[in-house]
């Protein structure tokens, strides 16, 4: 089926929101490799983007999670944590931001569970630590950090390593889930969304991103809400309204994404909308990572696959319901609320190639220098 630039992208983000943000187990210092066993000497820094300096880069939010705040300083310290690009800094800083936000959502419900993860397996992971700090227990690795002011780089490794944890313990569970789970009833219960149904669709975008505040979210829900309106009404066709679409991937053609199937593959409300609407017809106003979305059903492919040929399928769906749950649990125990947008540097100007006689000139310039 079509693979879309919108499909993609769906898929990846997702990740961070249906499938247990998958980016904290990328990115992250991996606690079996040798980087999750150092503890930074100091801060990370080299992206600050703060005119005052550091201390209004750390007073600057971006964001409200839970009872929590991700700062100017937070976003600096992990794009250069994670070696983005300029570019990528750039033009992704919705999803850096988004990315962020997931991870900290997760690190706050893993706090709120401490059962979650086993503190004997933290704690094994903690011995090659403390051999090599000279202590017996996370209690005077503590105490030695902060007598040697490394307390925040501290908490940080802790955090990130009960991230992992959280990581690893979530697959465990989606694994047995899958291995424990009555196929047939699954199946059963949803025919059409596991016998290979697919929905042709396109859709409309008001584009979100994450740092916009609740007042500016319902301004650009109510622009959506006028155009469906409109198009529903029959004031103006969908073809007229395409333009102000903001996912310039599928604008050009219409909107159109193409087949997807009811879960997996794509943002878990899109997919609902689209099994929800009957075709031809307008889907009501959904959201996703990206922004506002209507759709509407171009064509229904009506699947005919049994259990036995699509097994593999239910299973993989079924393997992502316990992250889909403690994101759903994640969203409504410590929600996003957006403050500002991220700054970002300028450029860095790049050096230019040096000719070859300027080439010729510095290696005349050092071989009289050596004489």
């Amino acid at each position: 089926m079509v693979q879309t630039r919108m499909q993609m992208r769906a898929w990846l983000v997702s990740g961070l929101i249906a499938l247990a943000w998958v980016s904290v187990s990328v990115a992250a210092e991996s606690v079996t490799s040798q980087r999750a066993n150092e503890i930074p000497a100091k801060d990370v820094k080299g992206m600050s983007v703060s005119a005052e300096g550091d201390k209004e880069a750390n007073a600057s939010v971006l964001l409200r999670v839970g009872p929590t705040v991700i700062t100017q300083r937070d976003f600096d310290d992990f794009v250069v944590r994670r070696e983005y690009s300029w570019e990528a800094v750039y033009y992704g800083k919705s999803q850096i931001l988004l990315e962020m936000a997931k991870e900290r959502q997760f690190l706050l419900w893993l706090k709120a569970h401490p059962d979650f993860v086993s503190q004997e397996r933290i704690e094994d992971w903690l011995k090659p630590i403390y051999q090599r700090e000279g202590v017996a227990s996370r209690e005077q690795l503590i105490a030695k950090a902060k007598a040697e002011g490394r307390t925040t780089q501290l908490e940080n490794f802790l955090d990130r390593l009960l991230c992992e944890g959280g990581f690893a313990e979530l697959e465990r569970r989606k694994q047995k889930a899958a291995d424990t789970a009555d196929l047939r009833a699954r199946f059963d219960q949803e025919p059409n969304a596991f016998n290979g149904s697919q929905m042709q669709i396109r859709h409309i975008l008001i584009a979100v991103p994450i740092w916009m505040t609740p007042e500016q979210r319902q301004a650009q829900r109510d622009k959506l809400a006028k155009i469906r309106s409109d198009i529903v009404s029959g004031r103006r066709t969908w073809e007229q309204c395409i333009n102000e679409s903001d996912d310039l991937g599928t604008r050009a053609n219409g909107g159109m994404i193409g087949y997807i199937s009811r879960y997996v593959e794509r943002f878990e409300t899109m997919g609902k909308a689209a099994f929800e609407t009957p075709q031809g017809q307008i889907s009501e106003i959904f959201e996703t990572p990206e922004g506002f979305h209507i759709l509407q059903v171009v064509r229904v492919y009506h699947g005919k696959m049994t259990l036995e040929q699509n097994e593999r399928w239910v299973k993989r769906c079924i393997m992502e319901e316990p992250a889909m749950k403690i994101a759903a649990e994640c969203n409504a125990q410590f929600p996003i609320v957006g403050v500002r947008e991220p700054s970002v540097p300028p450029k860095p100007a790049t050096q230019p190639a040096s000719s070859p006689s300027q080439k010729d000139d510095e290696t005349k310039k050092n071989s009289e220098t050596k004489k």
